[in-house]
């Protein structure tokens, strides 16, 4: 027998390990698209179910932010203009919030005004719209339902020379993964979710072969920008990507990724003429909307070190979770703590590892087909590129952290976990469509657990109350928790006039204040809380500090001027106090009505009409405006006028009591 060549030897092994391929069992079968298809079904329905409880839950934390208290949203169709042309926070608070940065994302707003032009006029007994409710968490559930399965599809062209066991491994960790409840039960926080459904969605067309998809892939990354600026760490990911993945292809990958760079150009061009720049145009003076205001690298830096391995706990292990971790929640750390010392070193372990990994695959002279072991390195590496953008390190966000703000990254820290899974059960990453039982024990041990724990969650976002009770003790030096659940009570005394809400509102509120001494939103809550009591002495030793601390709190102004009128019979003062609030831009016809009557304390009865008469033209239904105002004409001795005043607050309010009755 002649001898055989080294090449010859090399094809008879090539066949012979394809024969052994060709042998394995595939209990899938051969029909790719089928089973693909009832992948997309399960993680679509275990999204909803997961988070179908949520359509129970009314408006919680920041939803007053984004719908009930914005000005834009509440417009409707008319108010889309408005969310295009502003930040954020205008349609709230009236101007730019001082937090540093810009907050321009205008598609979730455009969403939210468009589903309050046709279910925002349904209001319940209390005042709140539980159409609205229902419409804003059923919106979410679908896009995150959505979003489960755009990451499967887009994590099938990525590992395309791997088993489609890992990225339904992958999508499926994403799904079930507890900490995103933040995000599906918060109707506010559909820009996270829209943010990386869009951007999964141009990951998609990106790559496909060739530039014919291109164009919808920059439109679908500059709808993610429109959602959330995270998007940016996309034109950092995708080239590792590349070089990870398709190493063939990494040229025609950096033009794409040009391309979507200036997309990029478009929304930082909007948002510099919209909502300040990317960096905004201030910084907050505060702590609470600053955490590092005056801090040291000494102290920063292992702080934030503190706060990184914190989200790599809460990614492992998603319990006790908490809708705030602000000051002083976490404390202040030095290089002294263990914890510090500790997350810095794996990280950085973590960070070298799969930089190393990504180093020598990048300068591979031949190409070569990716290991498991490139799936963890990507899966890291897309974790630290995406949390780069909230982690503080980078750019001050103006909080310590936020479960939300993880929504993105734990993307990365699924597909880093699936690998290790698959690594782990040495599952044949050869063969796209084998599957054997044992590699789906993990999942059969996971998705029960993490289901109840995120069913469990989204119990706790019933409402404020639900949330802020189940969170206090998990955060309980958290001066913003804190107040934000003493506020809950004092409006819970406002409905039911339930003392005992008054004075657990008083005692949380204090404690607050004690937290952080200059919390000046803290000592405004606590006077009104005091003033609620009719102890106008401690009120306006609140109120008094607020103005120290923000000279222009234009509602503390009116305040103030309330509980020296009403606690002091000091109307001259009061006077001044009400006048600078209403001058400010705090009118309304309560307003007016308070002031007229410490004008007409004072004896200056001519103003005391013209205030009630501004009432009556701020709010023509209010009958208490008419009373005072026949309260001063009878004080100035005209009967008549003072009948027809009482007379007009009757016809409004025929079981409303008058003077003398």
């Amino acid at each position: 027998m002649a001898k055989k060549t080294r090449k010859e030897k090399a094809a008879e092994q090539a066949n012979q390990q394809n024969e052994v391929i060709s042998s394995r069992p595939i209990t899938l079968g051969n029909s790719p698209a089928k089973h693909r298809k009832l992948h997309m079904i399960f993680l679509f329905i275990l999204a909803i179910f997961l988070y179908g409880n949520t359509l129970n839950n009314n408006f919680a934390l920041d939803d007053s932010l984004a719908i009930l208290g914005n000005s834009f949203t509440t417009q409707g169709f008319a108010g889309i203009d408005d969310i295009w042309t502003n930040d954020m926070f205008v349609g709230a608070h009236g101007q730019e919030f001082e937090l540093t940065g810009g907050r321009y994302r205008p598609l979730s707003f455009t969403i939210l005004a468009i589903e309050y032009e046709f279910f925002g006029d349904y209001v319940d007994e209390r005042g709140i719209k539980s159409h609205m409710a229902f419409i804003g968490h059923l919106t979410n559930i679908l896009f995150f339902a959505l979003s489960g399965v755009m990451i499967y599809l887009v994590l099938l062209k990525v590992f395309r020379n791997f088993n489609e066991w890992l990225p339904l491994i992958a999508a499926t960790l994403f799904v079930i993964h507890p900490i995103h409840t933040e995000v599906v039960a918060n109707i506010k926080s559909m820009d996270e979710i829209l943010s990386l459904l869009f951007l999964m969605a141009s990951m998609y067309f990106l790559l496909d072969k060739g530039n014919k998809s291109l164009p919808y892939a920059a439109g679908l990354f500059l709808l993610s920008l429109l959602s959330k600026e995270n998007t940016f760490t996309a034109l950092a990911i995708i080239p590792v990507m590349y070089i990870f993945f398709r190493k063939e292809e990494l040229s025609s990958g950096l033009i794409k990724t040009l391309v979507l760079a200036g997309v990029s150009i478009v929304y930082l061009t909007l948002r510099e003429m919209f909502s300040g720049g990317f960096f905004g145009g201030h910084a907050a003076k505060q702590l609470m909307d600053n955490p590092f205001l005056g801090m040291g690298l000494d102290i920063k830096l292992p702080t934030l070190f503190v706060i990184a391995g914190k989200y790599l706990a809460l990614s492992v292990f998603p319990y006790p979770l908490s809708y705030d971790y602000s000051y002083d929640a976490l404390g202040w750390r030095t290089w002294g703590d263990i914890y510090a010392i500790i997350s810095f070193i794996a990280i950085t372990v973590a960070l070298g590892y799969s930089i190393k990994v990504l180093w020598e695959k990048y300068k591979e002279e031949k190409i070569t087909q990716p290991n498991i072991v490139t799936v963890i390195a990507f899966g890291i590496l897309f974790y630290a590129i995406s949390y780069s953008i909230v982690s503080n390190f980078v750019f001050n966000i103006g909080t310590y952290m936020g479960e939300r703000f993880l929504y993105m990254s734990s993307l990365g820290f699924c597909i880093a976990l699936a690998g290790l899974i698959i690594k782990l059960l040495k599952v044949d990453t050869d063969i796209p469509f084998q599957f054997n039982l044992k590699w789906a024990l993990p999942m059969i041990v996971l998705i029960p657990i993490a289901s109840y724990a995120t069913i469990n969650r989204n119990m706790d976002w019933k409402d404020n109350y639900s949330l802020y009770m189940a969170d206090k003790d998990v955060v309980p030096n958290s001066a913003r928790a804190t107040l934000f659940l003493g506020i809950e009570l004092l409006n819970q005394h406002y409905a039911d006039k339930d003392s005992t809400k008054l004075e657990l509102s008083i005692a949380e509120i204090t404690k607050s204040t004690k937290i952080y001494p200059e919390f000046y939103h803290a000592h405004y809550n606590l006077g009104l809380a005091y003033q609620a009591k009719q102890d106008h002495e401690n009120a306006v030793k609140c109120f008094r500090r607020v103005l120290e601390i923000q000279p222009l709190h234009i509602n503390t102004q009116y305040y103030l001027g309330m509980s020296l009128g009403h606690g002091f019979n000091q109307p001259i003062q009061a006077i001044e106090y009400m006048e600078k609030g209403i001058k400010y831009g705090y009118s309304g016809a309560d307003r007016y009505v308070n002031l007229g009557v410490a004008y007409g304390m004072s004896g200056n009865f001519p103003k005391a009409l013209e205030c009630f008469t501004k009432a009556t033209q701020e709010d023509p239904n209010n009958p208490q405006s008419y009373v005072n105002m026949g309260i001063t004409y009878s004080q100035m001795g005209d009967s008549q006028k003072a009948k027809t005043a009482m007379d007009k607050a009757k016809l409004l309010d025929p079981n409303i009591k008058l003077p003398g009755q």
